[in-house]
Order: structure tokens, then C-alpha cells, then sequence
């Protein structure tokens, strides 16, 4: 899910985060393997069908900058890789659903070439990074902005680290004239994973607003991150909410389920908490992760097995508050993506086409883009879908 969507068991945090178990109930239990199937073009209505070439390039989309534009990386179809790098020069792509066009970025010269990745933005700015190679002895990448209103690119950080301790974060995103991502560490080399700041404008440096941080994700004016122990890669991860209106910093409440035997994570958003628990019984014996959602008003309803990878110790599940929907996506055993939408107060469940994985939502909510995976190599299919009311 999420394009970002690295997380596993996370989602939407909030002050009023709720603690499970907070009135006696009766548990209902609803199965995954029940829920009704949509198709494009039929029970899911296709906003737009995004075109997989532009001007020539490949382009691969990954959010919106408003309702109706997409953003994404543009990548000349030719582009070969030499000793884990690109020959050929990556551009940022703006797509306007309405008009159908495509409009390139920035075409500036760079001096080596570089990836384009996670372009993100709204109405006044682009934000996005650009890699020259990742490697396990080096890795080098750059930050950049685009006022809209002036057509001005500016360079706003840049990273490069010989020793390839730092790394980015794939996570780069925008609130109200400040671009945040984080730099995680290769295994063994722990030590340099922050989250940082800078202004879109250029009008400082990148600061660091949590040290240890790591896959941050912004959501209603809170940019939420995970932290891990250092001394012990076993451990759950801590997780942290940082209110980006006030800069206070709280930690997210662990979950109570945290010591239980089996525990592969939780999250909370307004009205509810969910936990994830691995257990097997006759009808289940390769203990598979359980996942439960306890509401505020008390309701608490458990799943049945969903068709899950063994990813390790956590991280099966990626939830998503969207209001009247609870989005749950998870990766199958062979390689496939799923993605589902529950209504915990009727129940009913639908389920995306197979293989089929989110990505960002639009300002609102009422749109997602979603990526279709094709087999036999065939390029990926990109669409901007409505969330079924």
C-alpha cells in the first residue's frame, strides 16, 4: 500500500488515539475470503487509465499534487544500468488528468545521471530526490523543489556518504512550505537514521527533527516515523507522532498486545486501534497473523486469515483510515499484492482485482492511485481509481 507503504502494521495517528479494550464487547469475525470482488470499469469506477509512456519515456506515477494531477518520474526507454547505476537521466513529470498532458518538471543538466524518485507536491510546490546510485559502499542523493507559481527549481539538500552509512528513505513528502524525509542505515551500520526538515524555498539547511528516525509518513497535519532499537533488531519498533503545526514530538501508545506470544504489530487511528497476532489452530496450522480492530465505541471485530507472506517477526499488514472504509493491504505468499476495504459498521468487505497495490490518495480521500502488476514481464498498469462510497 503506500507507495508508500514500507511500513507494515501502521497507519493514521492522532492525539486521541484510542486504547483497545475500552468497553466490553461482543467480538464479530469477518472473513477476507468473503469479501466481494471489484473490477475496473464495473463495481470500480476508473477516474483515468495513466498512460505508461510520455514524449517517448517510461513514466512511472506516484501521488498527486491536487485532485486532478498526478506526479511521477519520467525515464528514457533506453535506460541502461552499469556497475548499479543509470546512463541515462530520470525527469520529474507532472499529469494533468483533465487535460491529458504531460509537463516536465525540471530538464536542468546534472552532473552525472540520476533517478528520479518520489515526486510529491501540492498546489504551491514539487518536491522530489534524485539518486545517482545505491550501493552497499556508496550512496549519494539530492533533494529538489519547484515553486509552481515561479517555475524555480532550487537543490535543497544533498547527501553523499563514501562509506554508504546513509541511505535515503524513499519517504520525501510536503506540508505547508516544508519538505520532510528521512535517511535511514544499511544493517550494522546503525548510527545515522534521522528524520530532517528543510524549507522548499532553499531559504535554509536540512535540520534533523528526530534522530533515529526512520519511514516517516504525513497524514492530517502529523508526520508519524519508527524507531528501532539498535541493540536489538528483534524488537518492535517504536513509533513516534510529530505535530507538524507545533513541532511537539509524542510517542505512540504501544499496544497492550505487544507481550503476547505471536505479536506482528499494531496501530491506532482516531476511532480505533488494531493488532496483529500470529496463531494457529486445526484449521490454520502454519500460524498465520491474525488481525483484530477494536473501536471506540467498544465493537471489536477479528478477520480470518488473510492470504499473507511470511515477511518475518512483523510488518503483514499496511491499514489505512478512510473514513468510512478501513483499507487493509498485505502481500500473498506468491509475490501478489492485496488490497481490501472493510466497513466495520455493516461488515461488508470488497476486495481490489488481484495483484493490485495503493498508492497515494488524493488531498480529499476520494481517489487512490492504485499500480496493477502484470505477469510474464509485461509493463505495470497505473489508474486513478474513486473509493466506492
Amino acid at each position: 500500500m503506500a507507495a508508500a507503504v514500507t511500513a507494515g502494521l501502521s497507519g493514521c495517528t492522532s492525539d486521541e488515539s484510542p486504547t483497545a479494550r475500552t468497553t466490553p464487547a461482543a467480538v464479530r469475525t469477518v472473513d477476507p475470503a468473503d469479501a466481494t470482488m471489484l473490477a475496473f470499469g464495473d463495481s470500480l469506477e476508473v477516474v483515468a487509465e495513466l498512460p505508461s509512456t510520455g514524449d517517448g519515456d517510461r513514466v512511472q506515477y506516484s501521488s498527486f499534487a491536487s485532485q486532478d494531477e498526478v506526479l511521477g518520474s519520467a525515464t528514457p526507454e533506453e535506460e541502461q544500468l552499469v556497475q548499479g547505476r543509470t546512463t541515462t537521466q530520470s525527469r520529474p513529470v507532472l499529469y494533468d488528468l483533465r487535460s491529458k498532458a504531460f509537463t516536465v518538471l525540471d530538464d536542468s543538466d546534472r552532473p552525472e545521471p540520476t533517478w528520479v524518485v518520489n515526486v510529491s507536491g501540492d498546489a504551491d510546490t514539487i518536491v522530489w530526490a534524485e539518486g545517482s546510485g545505491t550501493s552497499i559502499d556508496h550512496s549519494r542523493f539530492t533533494v529538489y523543489s519547484l515553486d509552481r507559481a515561479t517555475g524555480r527549481a532550487a537543490a535543497l539538500a544533498d547527501f553523499d556518504d563514501p562509506d554508504g552509512q546513509i541511505v535515503y528513505g524513499f519517504d520525501l513528502d510536503v506540508f505547508d512550505g516544508t519538505a520532510y524525509f528521512s535517511t535511514p542505515a544499511y544493517p550494522a551500520k546503525r548510527g545515522q537514521e534521522a528524520v530532517y526538515a528543510v524549507p522548499v524555498d532553499g531559504s535554509a539547511k536540512p535540520r534533523v527533527i528526530a534522530e533515529g528516525g526512520e519511514q516517516l509518513r504525513i497524514r492530517d497535519g502529523v508526520l508519524t516515523y519508527l524507531e528501532r532499537d539498535p541493540r536489538d533488531d528483534r524488537a518492535y519498533p517504536a513509533r513516534h507522532a510529530y505535530d507538524l503545526r507545533t513541532g511537539t514530538t509524542t510517542p505512540v501508545p504501544v499496544s497492550e498486545h505487544a507481550d503476547e506470544d505471536g505479536f506482528c504489530g499494531a496501530t491506532v487511528a482516531q476511532t480505533w486501534s488494531a493488532w496483529c497476532v500470529k496463531r494457529s489452530d486445526a484449521a490454520d496450522p502454519k500460524a498465520s497473523p491474525h488481525l483484530t480492530i477494536h473501536e471506540t465505541s467498544g465493537r471489536t471485530t477479528e478477520f480470518g486469515t488473510f492470504p499473507t507472506a511470511d515477511r518475518g517477526r512483523f510488518e503483514p499488514f499496511e491499514l489505512m483510515d478512510l473514513g468510512r472504509w478501513t483499507a487493509v493491504g498485505t502481500d500473498t505468499s506468491n509475490g501478489q499484492q492485496r488490497e481490501y476495504l472493510v466497513d466495520l459498521d455493516t461488515e461488508e468487505m470488497l476486495r481490489f482485482p488481484g495483484n493490485t497495490s495503493f498508492g497515494r490518495t488524493s488531498p480529499d480521500d476520494s481517489r487512490v492511485l492504485v499500480t496493477s502488476y502484470a505477469r510474464g514481464g509485461e509493463p505495470a498498469m497505473q489508474r486513478v481509481v474513486a473509493i466506492p462510497e
